[in-house]
């Protein structure tokens, strides 16, 4: 990465009080306020009035994972709580072949309150939930890396992972909320339109939509489409080092091939992308286009860096490759993984306009809005924070336009 100059750590750090940080979301879904910053004079308004700041006849596009209960707090005999956040399967090809293991279950973990599980990283616990009896079995091994691999085995043995994080698991709510996950959570972390199991993060522009909000944007002749991007819990991960050593986090996704025709169908139309998951997934399709290889899709942190096409007219020629590809291969959908870094001096060729939220200083979200933006992040973020604007997962939004659209 020494050829290509990368922005400073530094030049992503704001000032905040702790009061901003939204800790509950407001109801209903969209009557939370968006920040309309496509052009010079910002303002705000409510949600569900964004479509009168779009243009007619355009694509919108979500990701439609759907969060899982995947945090599991244990209580050892001495009275501390351990808790387990399933970050990645490790005997399973997928997230969710993973979530249909049948009494045991390895997966990558993070762990809290770890230095009191060190000395006998062996649990077993008794929950009762439903007036159904559930033992649980853990096994943690300690890799030098911070990648914990900690093996679950439950009985009844009968039951799936999935129903035992119905049953027994927290929604994994970020920590900076400060409180603890309440039953509400299990809704309103949710997108009204999720449905694929298999995120241990929400993907949170998404929070704010509801029926009458796409109501308005069929009725402004708007198409919607999904795909599928599983959310880590390195969504929320910081950058502690400079940004060239950072190392990012995996996500697995998963497009359809009747939305890469949908996509193809839509080409010269504005596409509305919401969230900067629903993005990463998009870039890293047309990264993947580029020299359609290797298969499953892999992308790196840095490979918007040496892309070969800058220009949004570019994506035409980018979403015909994938077309291809589908019907030479006779694949139903594209598959694979990404680790996507998007940042300055990237271009980002897969959205003219972008629906996000408010993102902690230093971030990679942050990075990536920098990078797409027509106005400094900067810019809005002051006018968000002179304006009482809620942050964060349960906090307020942003309707943000391509740069290259300027150009």
């Amino acid at each position: 990465m020494t050829e290509i100059k990368l922005p400073e750590l530094d030049d992503y750090d704001y000032k905040f009080s702790n009061e901003k940080i939204a800790k509950f979301p407001v109801e209903p879904r969209d009557s939370s306020k968006i920040l309309i910053g496509n052009n010079e004079n910002l303002q705000f308004d409510y949600f569900y009035n964004i479509i009168n700041y779009l243009p007619e006849n355009g694509l919108l596009i979500l990701n439609n994972t759907k969060v899982v209960p995947a945090r599991i707090m244990v209580k050892k005999e001495t009275g501390a709580w351990i808790e387990f956040l399933l970050m990645e399967p490790v005997n399973a090809d997928s997230i969710a072949q993973a979530l249909q293991d049948i009494g045991m279950s390895k997966w990558k973990c993070m762990i809290g309150n770890a230095k009191k599980l060190r000395n006998s990283p062996h649990l077993s616990y008794y929950f009762t939930k439903n007036n159904q009896n559930i033992y649980i079995q853990i096994d943690v091994e300690w890799l030098e890396n911070n990648e914990n691999i900690v093996t679950f085995k439950w009985q009844p043995e009968g039951f799936s992972l999935s129903e035992i994080l119905e049953l027994i698991g927290e929604m994994p709510i970020p920590h900076y909320i400060k409180r603890k996950p309440v039953e509400d959570d299990k809704i309103f972390y949710q997108p009204v339109f999720a449905k694929v199991d298999g995120s241990i993060a929400s993907p949170t522009a998404s929070l704010h939509f509801t029926d009458r909000v796409f109501e308005k944007f069929e009725n402004k002749g708007y198409q919607k489409i999904f795909v599928t991007l599983h959310v880590g819990a390195g969504t929320f991960k910081p950058v502690k080092t400079s940004i060239e050593e950072h190392q990012m986090h995996r996500e697995e996704f998963l497009v359809n091939k009747s939305t890469i025709d949908v996509l193809y169908e839509n080409i010269n139309r504005p596409w509305v992308v919401v969230g900067t998951t629903t993005l990463r997934c998009l870039e890293s399709l047309l990264l993947f286009a580029e020299n359609l290889y290797p298969y499953p899709i892999n992308i790196n942190q840095f490979d918007i860096m040496h892309r070969k096409y800058n220009k949004i007219c570019d994506r035409k020629i980018l979403i015909e490759k994938l077309k291809k590809f589908l019907e030479n291969k006779n694949f139903d959908n594209l598959y694979g993984h990404t680790s996507l870094f998007i940042l300055p001096p990237a271009t980002v060729l897969s959205a003219d306009y972008l629906i996000t939220n408010f993102h902690q200083p230093k971030s990679t979200l942050l990075m990536l809005v920098d990078a797409f933006s027509s106005i400094s992040w900067r810019n809005i973020y002051d006018y968000a924070l002179e304006n009482d604007f809620r942050l964060f997962s349960y906090g307020d939004a942003c309707l943000l336009k391509n740069k290259l659209l300027d150009k």
